[in-house]
């Protein structure tokens, strides 16, 4: 039993590795075609994919001892489920049901909610996949059935239809099988069973033989045919083309407060190894989507994802961000201890060691939604109404109340008091005017690399690098500790915000860089 199951996992761990490398392929297979649609196969299945190895992924991590088992890991598990499986019902909509077009929207909408609400208060495992399995069913049946339809007829050659039937009824078993083979000690049957599905996938997908009968006829360069974009495609695009980019700021931010809010509260994600990770990185890849999809030539003007001067705007902001935690951080606790109690222990903890490297990638997730959302998006559509002064500082505002959620939280828990949110907010509210100025006179307006790095530097040694306290918190523990302490570091952050938001305001990034080359340049070589 023992060897069939370590057989069983390095079998799913190859399909996950395989669902990455077969996702990326449809997906880029579909933005090589001409004529692009939402619901094209190459981009449903990539994106069905990419969840079914996010899933396999966040299935496997207990059983590497990265982390328990839990009910929060299993409802984020539904929500990646869901991924999986609400595109393939539009899907099927689109392909059986297109007299109800204008009730497709409602359909999934009501779907959408179902699944959503049995998710997050559903209050078993084998209570959620069961309320879930009459909508996977649905969907794999009408998935063999298309499949089924397109082998006999021949209308889908670029996919192999018969292989894609029994990769979807290999799903289906591993579906409609894994709470009785869970209950009869089983669990890893269905795992291989979705493995082998994957791999059957894969080849159907890929479809090798047409692509060798293909090079064999086509003996020339394909002809290009523009495309032919109706009336009915313009104004599917028109809307979110002509929006207003301050209504659609609000609806992005609306939309990750309310998501922050879930994970949050009625998850509990920021107690578990996750740290509310799908509010950070699903709202971004929204935001991303959106303009790339429909207003491709704001991505660097009012995103600021640019890379003009990559490099010395990181090396600038990696350095802002050792700076504020050395000052928020560091120095007060020295200066503490040796000037009003010398009885205390300096100490660096580092906090959750072995997440180290996941802590990196979420904290950089989260300066990469937060900058381009805040600085990106709601700045400069302020500033379309605005001043710029009072774009940043609106926007700064927003920033500050929008982090009110963890006094909140730890008040609620006992750990904070209701006289540390002025300080929590206004630290985070400071810390944006900086970024703001940063982003609007130190690098012009063209890039966010800067901001993007300090964010991320000062999250992640403030989160993961505690200097001498008994609880660590979200953000700095200046927080947790007495007066004097908080004073001093308090004053030393205030002397570092005022000293950058001057530089900031009356340098640029080229007047740095011509002032590095003159100086720098000076010192001896190392051979």
């Amino acid at each position: 039993m023992q060897i069939i199951t370590d057989a069983s996992f390095i079998l799913e761990l190859l399909a996950i590795a395989v669902s990455i490398v077969l996702a990326s392929y449809l997906i880029l297979t579909w933005y090589r075609q001409t004529n692009r649609l939402l619901t094209d196969l190459p981009l449903m299945f990539g994106i069905v994919f990419i969840g079914h190895a996010i899933n396999q992924m966040l299935l496997k991590l207990p059983l590497l001892g990265i982390l328990e088992e839990s009910m929060e890991l299993f409802r984020v598990r539904s929500f990646v489920v869901g991924c999986i499986a609400l595109p393939l019902v539009g899907v099927l909509l689109h392909i059986w049901l297109p007299q109800l077009r204008k009730h497709h929207l409602r359909i999934m909408g009501v779907v959408t909610l179902y699944w959503i609400i049995v998710a997050l208060f559903g209050p078993t495992v084998e209570i959620i996949i069961l309320m879930h399995l009459p909508i996977v069913i649905t969907f794999m049946l009408g998935m063999v059935i298309t499949f089924a339809v397109t082998w006999k007829t021949g209308r889908l050659k670029e996919v192999r239809s018969d292989l894609m039937v029994f990769s979807t009824i290999m799903g289906l078993i591993s579906q409609v099988g894994m709470v009785p083979l869970m209950n009869m000690g089983l669990g890893f049957v269905p795992g291989i069973f979705m493995a082998i599905g994957t791999l059957l996938a894969t080849l159907a997908l890929t479809n090798p033989w047409y692509h060798s009968e293909q090079r064999a006829i086509q003996s020339g360069v394909s002809e290009v045919i523009e495309p032919v974009v109706t009336e009915s495609e313009v104004k599917k695009t028109s809307f979110w083309s002509r929006v207003g980019l301050i209504p659609l700021g609000i609806l992005l931010l609306t939309i990750g407060v309310i998501w922050r809010n879930v994970d949050v509260f009625i998850l509990g994600l920021s107690e578990s190894w996750l740290n509310i990770l799908p509010c950070k990185l699903f709202p971004l890849l929204l935001i991303v989507g959106v303009f790339w999809k429909y207003r491709r030539s704001e991505v660097g003007s009012v995103l600021g994802l640019r890379r003009n001067r990559m490099r010395s705007h990181l090396v600038i902001g990696v350095s802002m961000g050792v700076l504020f935690y050395f000052l928020g951080n560091v120095l007060p606790t020295i200066i503490y201890w040796a000037f009003f109690d010398s009885s205390i222990d300096i100490q660096l903890v580092i906090v959750n060691a072995n997440l180290l490297w996941y802590s990196a990638f979420f904290f950089l997730v989260n300066a990469i939604y937060e900058e381009v959302l805040f600085r990106g998006l709601l700045q400069n559509s302020f500033r379309s109404r605005l001043t710029p002064n009072k774009a940043i500082l609106l926007s700064a505002s927003i920033f500050g109340v929008y982090h009110l959620i963890w006094p909140i939280y730890h008040a609620a828990s006992g750990i904070l008091t209701t006289s540390h949110i002025f300080v929590y907010v206004g630290f985070s509210a400071f810390l944006a005017v900086v970024f703001g100025i940063y982003y609007e006179k130190f690098s012009g307006r063209r890039t966010l690399a800067g901001p993007i790095a300090a964010h991320w530097f000062i999250n992640l040694l403030n989160e993961n690098f505690k200097m001498s306290f008994d609880q660590v918190i979200e953000g700095p523990d200046v927080l947790l500790v007495g007066s004097t302490q908080m004073v001093i570091a308090l004053t030393l952050v205030a002397l570092a915000f005022t000293t950058l938001m001057l530089v900031s305001w009356k340098l640029r990034v080229e007047q740095v860089e011509s002032w590095a080359a003159r100086h720098l340049g000076r010192l001896p070589q190392l051979t």
